[in-house]
């Protein structure tokens, strides 16, 4: 009963059934490892007369480390590229080094060597999330928004620039920065994990009805909620000098951020595919000679019906990149064209105009464009070096779909004429 729960609730659509179940008891196998291997450490830590918080933070470095391993393996042998995502990782096990070194004294024969790793462990901890805040804009967005880039950037700042004073200062001065460290940690977690994942998550769950984006909706509740008892510990031993009923209370909070965190390790360790999981429909692929011939066109499962004329797009296309030259006295080739319920994504390369028709363009799905368009001329390159205009001859280029759009499934449907209105700017 329980396995057939677990087995229902992180299926998702794109995979076949021995995918899914093969996904499904590796995410499964995972989290049964991380609890044998993380569980025993954390009690033995506490028996040992080590308080819950600094042995969590002890044991930071291999979960990190674990997940940055698994995260590098399978971004590498697939040929993927998230880089604020792996950096975010990187970050997080040196933020668990810097504090295992501060709790054994590794340099205790430094000056203040204590304030120093506290502040560089800490500081680790919040560009972390900084990082991943900007891997959760690479979703969403084709450049971070500047309102919300703004907010992250300066709730980060605050932290990083608060630590280092309380290494210059002692006493009240300390106790002050040590204050506007937190409110920056705290508040630029809270900002990345509930104001930032937490609609892109929900938005996805909305579009695909996955259990993997529920997992992930959870998951970044959890570590919230984390994160406001730790806002409230920290208030309170500021403030009241420790209120012994809310520090028992609130002592919990960083239990909430590992058991969030190994929700998000389970979804995207079982399958790196969800990493690209983005919050928005992607129509159609179509890829094209400069001359305007349409070579390549593949229709996407979509939440919305679209009906694109493939050769009155690719003519489009073309008059409009040619009127543009014209007029510029440019070889330079339109990236976009918007409307308000759509956008037209392009790259070109030497040969052919790769376009991807989408709800909402984002960073993520312009760089697989960016990759699509290299594979794709150096697949076909004998093919585009004779300008062949052949549709049958570029067939194969079905095998980099899911290579470079993990994201997206294939519309095996036969596709009518109709076209979409679109208003361009």
């Amino acid at each position: 009963m329980f396995y057939q729960t677990l087995k229902t609730y992180l299926c998702e659509q794109p995979e076949d059934d021995d995918m899914k179940l093969k996904n499904q008891i590796k995410g499964l196998i995972i989290g049964i490892v991380y609890v044998a291997i993380f569980a025993p450490l954390v009690i033995l830590a506490i028996l040992s007369g080590i308080e819950l918080e600094t042995s969590l933070y002890i044991l930071m470095p291999g979960f990190f480390g674990l997940l940055l391993a698994l995260f590098i393996y399978q971004v590498t042998t697939r040929e993927r590229s998230v880089p604020f995502l792996i950096v975010s990782l990187v970050f997080g096990v040196l933020s668990g080094i810097f504090a295992y070194i501060d709790e054994v004294g590794l340099l205790s024969f430094i000056p203040r060597s204590h304030a120093i790793m506290l502040a560089t462990h800490m500081s680790c901890g919040g560009l972390q999330f900084y990082f991943f805040f900007l891997f959760i804009e690479d979703l969403r967005d084709l450049k971070p928004n500047p309102f919300r880039l703004t907010i992250a950037t300066m709730l980060a700042f605050l932290q990083v620039l608060s630590l280092w004073l309380t290494v210059w200062f002692e006493g009240t001065a300390a106790s002050n920065a040590w204050l506007l460290a937190d409110i920056g940690y705290n508040n630029l977690a809270l900002f990345t994990f509930l104001g930032c994942g937490l609609p892109v998550y929900v938005q996805t769950f909305k579009l695909t009805k996955e259990g993997r984006s529920l997992t992930l909706a959870i998951a970044v509740i959890i570590v919230g909620a984390g994160f406001v008892m730790s806002s409230i510990k920290d208030y309170n031993d500021y403030f009241f000098g420790g209120n012994a009923l809310i520090s028992e209370i609130t002592q919990y909070g960083n239990l909430c951020d590992l058991a969030g965190l190994a929700l998000f390790s389970i979804v995207y360790v079982s399958n790196v595919d969800y990493v690209y999981r983005l919050p928005m429909d992607n129509y159609v692929l179509m890829v094209s000679l400069l001359t305007g011939e349409t070579v390549h066109f593949v229709k996407f499962k979509t939440r919305t019906k679209v009906e694109p004329n493939q050769d009155l797009l690719s003519g489009l296309l073309s008059t409009i990149n040619a009127v543009f030259q014209s007029i510029l006295a440019t070889r330079v080739n339109i990236n976009s064209i918007s409307s308000k319920r759509a956008t037209l994504l392009m790259e070109s390369g030497k040969w052919v105009t790769a376009t991807v028709i989408t709800e909402k363009p984002s960073a993520i799905l312009d760089n697989a464009l960016k990759r699509y368009i290299l594979q794709f001329e150096k697949m076909f390159y004998v093919k585009l070096n004779d300008r062949s205009t052949c549709t049958t001859d570029y067939d194969a280029a079905k095998v980099l779909l899911k290579k470079m759009f993990p994201f997206i499934v294939v519309d095996e449907a036969p596709a009518t004429t109709s076209a979409p209105g679109s208003n361009a700017r």
